[in-house]
């Protein structure tokens, strides 16, 4: 099993979008869409049309456009051919993105900087394990029935198990085990899911690969990982989390790289609104090391950028893929594609200049253009939008699905490359971007090179994320046959795999770095059942009931961003009053920066400390009422309740509950327990005591910490 994570795992997933009920019938295919309306009509407008609408935040809807709608009396037949051209014509409708596809992206992680006494309680009123709250993901290969998601009486902690089908537009939705039993897993192909909700929330502790949030309830949503099918996993999410009066975490140990990077994509928007109801953590990406980025400001030098496609692999014949391209302001672009020959090196080809001074598309293909077939047997897209409705900026994509079977003489590579050439006013400027999946960049003779300094996921760029970085934790790796191996990277150093940037606003990520390197962590049963050679290569297998479990390393900032969102699953135990600028502040004034090569831009805006973190959390608390709210008709009226007053705490017990109340300094210290089961008590608090106490309401089925300022 493939050790280093990339975020080019799953596109085996791809394969789920042509399963059907009926195999005997052709499924209708869907455009996963991101829609911004101006007037609610568009909704049923495009429903007529065919479409489906799962949700809505703001002005902004997740539509699934159907890709070949079904023939109309009088319509001629071609006409409008343009899914995505037509839901454009529908009035009220502004604007329509198309779903980008995203890419996937703890023993020993757990000792660094004092994390296991969040989860042991060393130092705090209590323990923290993510009691009372939800932690959830979108991603794929979930194993809800692995022993990590079980309780003690091995009851599912899985509540809702969501697959979407991005391209049908359909979803299931299990809670029941009976439910997990039937799917088994939504991908049989992939195991990223288990091992990253491991990590995130695993609770089996008897092997010490135990995850942070141990407690939490688990909602899992796996999707084919367009940005339309992420937002719906989250929106399921927040409904369960909204359902049962609980906060929520969400991981997305995903990437992309396509897209403006400023936050102003209808995806990074709408993420944004989810950000409003739940703590969203979100991995930088693993392009750290790899030029998927080219910034280049025009001069009178340089007023022209110019820059090589790499394929995703090393030999180039086959070429697929996207670079975005933005310019930094209003200002016009023009472009060209030029073919690059790497035995002359030398221009063979350039097409037409294209000016996005106005809208236009342009189309190479091989069957029309003798030129272009010399070289390729395909297809090159470039078209334009002279100003993005939603940055203001010059906005061109190109798009290429070519192959060639010519080589460099005695090598066994591709002997021509496809290369972009654009050019803006002096004192302007340009970013592009390659998908970082299906293509790369590489650097144009003569002209300045692409970089990794932008190598970040677009998603980052959102408001109310919080983007996290990896560092490499551990120096060996224990494996199922008892023996260890050595990882491949010094630990407690940052990854060079990690990603980051400065955004154009001037905003910098990773917002924190954690452990991400050799994290052990559950593995699915499924995928280990379809791939039994795996099984040699895991780290550790338990028996349990007369089923093998197993676990298994692997490194990435899929990896490290669970553990961040599992951290934060246990802040908002203690303070469920914590939004999203609360957690971000928090986290940012707790980072650690006493690492090693601090210059390093790889390092974002420090290191994760889940131990301060906490601690801040608990002395800003602010819960100080009544718990919980008596005023609310669909509160429960038997759960105790605590209020203070002229220097004592009254509890209120209706219920009768056991309850007991640990009064405490902000440091942990015990001053006082007291015990009761009494209907109503009355308690002093120790005079003399600090102005700021920290008082625990332990009952039979709630822990509570309240912060009280006398």
């Amino acid at each position: 099993m493939k050790k280093l994570l990339f975020f080019a795992l799953s596109l085996l997933s791809l394969a789920l979008s042509a399963v059907a009920a009926d195999s005997s019938e052709t499924p209708r295919r869907y455009i996963p869409s991101l829609i911004r309306i101006s007037d609610d009509s568009a909704i049923a407008d495009l429903e007529a049309e065919g479409a489906k609408v799962w949700h809505r935040r703001g002005d902004i809807i997740i539509a699934f456009i159907p890709d070949s709608p079904e023939e109309k009396p009088g319509s001629r037949r071609g006409e409008d051919s343009s899914a995505i051209r037509r839901a454009r014509r529908i009035p009220g409708v502004e604007r329509v993105e198309r779903s980008r596809r995203m890419h996937l992206s703890l023993d020993t992680a757990r000792s660094h900087f004092a994390a296991e006494d969040v989860l042991t309680g060393k130092g705090f009123p209590q323990p923290y394990t993510g009691k009372g709250v939800v932690v959830g993901l979108v991603d794929t290969g979930f194993d809800p029935l692995h022993i990590n998601f079980l309780d003690e009486n091995g009851s599912p902690r899985v509540r809702k198990f969501v697959t979407i089908n991005d391209t049908l537009a359909e979803k299931r939705v299990m809670t029941t085990r009976a439910e997990f039993e039937a799917v088994g897993t939504d991908n049989p192909y992939e195991w990223h899911a288990t091992h990253v909700t491991g990590i995130m929330a695993g609770g089996y502790d008897k092997n010490g690969f135990n995850g942070i949030a141990s407690d939490a309830d688990i909602v899992a949503c796996s999707s084919l990982l367009y940005d339309a099918g992420i937002l719906a996993g989250i929106e399921e999410i927040v409904d369960y989390a909204r359902s049962v009066g609980k906060r929520c975490v969400v991981n997305l140990s995903l990437a992309g790289y396509l897209g403006p990077h400023d936050g102003t994509s209808l995806c990074d928007q709408y993420l944004s609104m989810l950000g409003e109801e739940a703590i969203i953590c979100l991995a930088t990406g693993n392009a750290g090391d790899t030029y998927n980025a080219l910034s280049q400001t025009f001069t009178e030098q340089h007023p022209t950028a110019r820059v090589r496609i790499h394929s995703g692999d090393w030999v180039q014949l086959d070429m697929s893929g996207a670079t975005d391209i933005w310019s930094v302001d209003s200002s016009p672009l023009r472009a060209r594609i030029l073919i690059y020959d790497e035995y002359t090196r030398e221009v063979v080809y350039a097409s037409p200049e294209q000016d996005a001074s106005a809208d236009f598309t342009y189309r190479m293909e091989s069957g029309s253009d003798s030129e272009f077939a010399r070289y390729y047997d395909g297809w090159i897209e470039l078209a334009g939008d002279p100003r993005d409705g939603e940055n203001g900026r010059c906005h061109l994509l190109l798009q290429y699905d070519a192959h060639t079977d010519i080589k460099v003489p005695d090598k066994s590579w591709a002997r021509y490359n496809i290369a972009l050439e654009v050019t803006g006013p002096v004192g302007s400027g340009v970013q592009i971007f390659a998908d970082g999946q299906s293509s790369r960049f590489v650097g144009f003779p003569g002209w300045p090179g692409p970089h990794a300094a932008l190598s970040v996921s677009d998603m980052a760029a959102a408001e109310r994320v919080i983007a996290v970085g990896m560092y490499n934790s551990r120096a060996r790796i224990p494996m199922v046959d008892g023996s260890f191996r050595d990882a491949a990277f010094p630990p407690m150093t940052v990854s060079k795999y990690s990603s980051f940037g400065t955004f154009i606003d001037g905003r910098t990520v990773p917002h924190t770095v954690a452990p991400g390197g050799s994290i052990v962590s559950s593995i699915s049963g499924p995928f280990l059942a379809a791939h039994p050679e795996a099984v040699p290569e895991t780290c550790a297998v338990e028996n349990v009931g007369g089923t093998d479990y197993y676990w298994d390393s692997n490194s990435g900032t899929s990896m490290s961003t669970p553990y961040v969102a599992g951290f934060i699953a246990t802040w908002l135990e203690a303070d469920p009053l914590l939004e999203h600028d609360d957690v971000k502040r928090i986290l940012l004034a707790s980072n650690r920066h006493d690492y090693a090569d601090p210059e390093n831009p790889r390092h974002g805006q420090g290191w994760f400390d889940p131990r301060a973190g906490l601690q801040a959390v608990v002395e800003q608390a602010c819960v100080t009422g009544l718990c919980p709210d008596r005023n609310n008709p669909s509160a429960d009226c038997t759960r105790p309740r605590l209020e203070y007053g002229n220097g004592s705490l009254r509890l209120w017990n209706p219920g009768r509950h056991e309850c007991r109340l640990d009064v405490r300094t902000p440091a942990g210290m015990v001053m006082v327990t007291y015990s009761t089961a009494a209907p109503a008590a009355e308690f002093p608090l120790p005079s003399g005591s600090s102005p700021l106490v920290l008082i625990t309401l332990t009952a039979p089925f709630s822990t509570q910490t309240l912060k009280l300022a006398r």
